[in-house]
């Protein structure tokens, strides 16, 4: 995905929840946040993926990197911008997904059936510097809790996490 394209789009293409009876809220399961890694930001289980906020203050920081400017997004009152992204698995995103789009009306729609509990905003501009960083301060805690499960006598063992390769590592 680029920062031009319509991501709340495809965050709904993604399975960003699964349907609830009414067929639009997405099943939603609170991550609790390690004391460990106290700058990890707000995060919520979503389907295989995981939704994370960023403040609009920190987010519009001038940050190197890829920006979007002049987009509507799903912004929840306390705790910011939001974002979308499948932390580990086999499809595993390389980037988050901001929960955006340039139509006012397509950002209010998505946002009503994924946010409930966001509203929608204009931004000026938004350095996704930002919520890569806050994506991968919650993918170093998902790895880290699965370390945990896998050293806490689970039938699953230390291979079963997945791991970086090596470049001309043998896949």
């Amino acid at each position: 995905m680029t920062a031009h394209s319509h991501p709340v789009e495809e965050a709904g293409n993604q399975g960003v929840g699964a349907p609830q009876a009414d067929g639009l809220s997405p099943t939603v399961e609170t991550v609790p946040v390690s004391p460990l890694r106290a700058s990890i930001p707000s995060a919520e289980k979503v389907g295989r993926g995981t939704r994370f906020w960023v403040s609009i203050e920190e987010a519009s920081r001038p940050a190197t990197g890829d920006c979007i400017a002049d987009h509507w997004w799903s912004v929840h009152p306390e705790k910011g911008l939001a974002f979308y992204a499948q932390l580990t698995g086999y499809a595993a995103s390389e980037s988050p997904s901001p929960q955006c789009n340039q139509s006012e009306a397509t950002a209010r729609i998505l946002s009503g059936k994924l946010y409930p509990d966001c509203t929608v905003q204009k931004v000026p501009v938004v350095f996704m510097r930002h919520a890569e960083r806050a994506m991968a301060a919650l993918r170093a805690q998902a790895i880290d809790a699965r370390r945990a499960e896998t050293q806490g006598g689970s039938v699953a063992d230390e291979s079963a996490v997945a791991k970086p390769c090596a470049q001309g590592d043998a896949a």
